[in-house]
């Protein structure tokens, strides 16, 4: 049986991104992101750069490697600092979702070595409790054997990481959203959720996206059925209407970032960034929503 097309406008400008890379094993956090099926991945290196009040040749970089599978979330931050006077710092974080900052813990420089709390970072890791975690002396580690998350943390909600003083002064800064981010890969496979105009649909928004030095790659995708037959939607990304389409004969709704050849595909947009895809919201012309997917 043939399916009806689906046309999808894209009002996008073309933009270009940023972002990182990382793998890694893991601390365990109590973080309950995802259904049964559902599992996200985010790797992300970055430079920390030093602020105009930090001492001269002071530097920094920060790795991250988390993952989320059925709601279980575990991550591993290294976080290496050059430079800095000995001194109490503050490793916080900027969060994306409410802009607030957390605290994860304490960098202690003390001559050319990092202390954190009762652990020293020494070398390479020739001592068997630290083999995998501390790869040199200027680097402290959360998560795994390293110091642990405060309770609740989202690892995936990162938005800036700051190295910050005794006197609330930031030493040390990384964007991880728009400006210092060098690689970055995020793998996503989200279940939707049925909104009141489509309470039986099913299906899946799937992101494969990589970003280095400001050039990204992303493949995204959704599918969904059991969506009533020849039914107009608007499409919403992040907040922002991207474009409008229909659902099949079968009520099916396919999504891709460029319309595909045969009936029932649109296109999402070549310029919509799968690193910073938040949400997709597909609604009707009176605003009901059909569903939603959040990574």
């Amino acid at each position: 049986m043939k399916k009806s097309a689906i046309h999808l406008t894209n009002l996008f400008p073309t933009r270009r991104f940023l972002t990182t890379l990382l793998l890694c094993s893991l601390a365990v956090l109590p973080t309950l992101r995802a259904e049964k099926g559902d599992q996200e991945h985010l790797d992300f290196k970055t430079k920390l750069l030093p602020t105009a009040n930090a001492p001269a040749g002071a530097s920094g970089k920060a790795e991250l490697s988390a993952q989320d599978r059925n709601g279980a979330t575990r991550a591993l931050l290294k976080i290496e600092a050059e430079g800095l006077a000995p001194a109490t710092y503050t490793v916080n974080v900027l969060l994306k979702s409410d802009t607030t900052s957390l605290v994860l813990g304490n960098l202690v420089v003390t001559g050319s070595a990092i202390v954190t709390g009762s652990t020293v970072v020494t070398g390479t890791g020739s001592d068997d409790s630290q083999e995998n975690e501390f790869e040199s002396e200027k680097q402290v580690v959360f998560g795994g054997k390293g110091l642990p998350f405060p309770d609740g943390f989202d690892p995936f909600d990162i938005g800036s990481i700051n190295v910050v003083d005794p006197n609330s002064v930031v030493m040390l800064t990384g964007d991880l959203v728009s400006g210092t981010t060098q690689q970055t890969m995020r793998k996503v496979v989200v279940a939707i959720v049925p909104g009141v105009a489509a309470p039986n649909a099913q299906g899946k928004l799937n992101i494969t996206a990589k970003s280095k030095n400001g050039v990204e790659k992303s493949v995204i995708s959704l599918f969904a059925r059991k969506v009533p037959s020849n039914l107009s939607f608007n499409v919403n990304v992040n907040g922002v209407q991207v474009g409008q389409g229909v659902s099949s004969k079968r009520g099916e709704i396919r999504l891709g970032q460029t319309p595909g050849k045969h009936k029932g595909f649109a296109g999402f947009g070549q310029d919509i960034s799968g690193i910073s895809l938040q949400s997709v919201i597909l609604t009707t012309g009176t605003g009901d929503e059909i569903l939603s997917a959040t990574p």
